[in-house]
């Protein structure tokens, strides 16, 4: 059994996903094991992956599997076929030093029962740190990040998260069915926040493109295509995971404002992308 699995849901881009276990491949501690599940990838990830540069469990889905369920059914299998008692939930878009797994495990196994999230860090210089987690602010609808490790956190982002399989399964797991895509991540971490769990950030360091990360709706979008990605998960700005944690959490009546306080934030900041595009 080994030390750590990584679960990396992946979906039609297999250039990217091979550079990720490249990374994998070159770390300094090799006592992991990686479950790449594929989303129905309909481009070259399936030759990519019979011909990765190390080895890899392959757990077939569809395209209607997100985020949100692809993980779940990568640590399923991990729990089924007892690959390891360790799971890291992470994206294959990110950049990994060679000391990453060594830096992320020590921390998991100095903190057994937490939920452990990684610190992502802008990959341009001055390499700012980019997201460690954040609170939600459920009467102004708003979620909220924190950059500083001592500020107290709620949520920590699914960009390199650790747990024992034991935490995930007695927290109840992913919630995927409610948050297909984004959302999936820090419901969960704040569930089990709430359930008494300890929530840590490791000094192990992912490094994200911050001009790439999530995807955003483009301001040259007419206003009914506008209004359709407000409702699309595959964008993160969309507003239906926002008012499902907030309806999940507080009720309707707050998962709607939350999600109409959502709507109008983005509309603004549309407008103002806009109003930059003509100077």
């Amino acid at each position: 059994m080994a030390e750590v699995a990584f679960v990396v849901p992946v979906h039609n881009r297999a250039a990217v996903t091979r550079t990720f276990l490249q990374a994998l491949a070159r770390q300094d501690q090799q006592d992991f094991v990686v479950v790449v599940v594929d989303a129905g990838s309909t481009d070259d990830t399936a030759l990519m992956l019979a011909a990765a540069p190390l080895p890899v469990h392959v757990v077939r889905g569809d395209a209607s599997w997100f985020w949100g369920r692809g993980t779940a059914e990568g640590i399923a299998a991990v729990a089924a076929a007892q690959l390891s008692s360790r799971v890291v939930m992470i994206n294959d878009d990110l950049e990994l030093r060679p000391d990453y797994v060594r830096r992320l495990l020590a921390t998991m196994q100095a903190h057994p029962d937490a939920v452990v999230g990684s610190t992502a860090v802008e990959a341009a210089p001055p390499h700012r740190i980019y997201a460690i987690g954040g609170t939600f602010l459920p009467l102004l609808g708003r979620v909220s990040h924190r950059r500083r490790r001592w500020r107290p956190l709620r949520w920590l982002p699914g960009m390199g998260m650790g747990l024992s399989i034991a935490t995930y399964q007695r927290v109840g797991g992913i919630d995927w069915q409610r948050f297909p895509h984004y959302g999936s991540d820090f419901e969960f971490s704040w569930r089990a926040r709430r359930q008494g769990v300890p929530l840590v950030v490791s000094d192990a360091s992912v490094y994200v493109d911050a001009g790439r990360a999530g995807r955003k709706i483009p301001a040259s979008s007419s206003w009914s295509a506008f209004a359709q990605h407000l409702l699309d998960q595959r964008f993160d700005e969309n507003v239906v995971w926002k008012r499902s944690f907030y309806e999940k959490n507080w009720g309707p009546v707050v998962g709607v404002a939350a999600a109409a306080r959502f709507a109008a934030e983005a509309t603004l900041r549309r407008c103002a992308r806009r109003a930059r595009a003509r100077l």
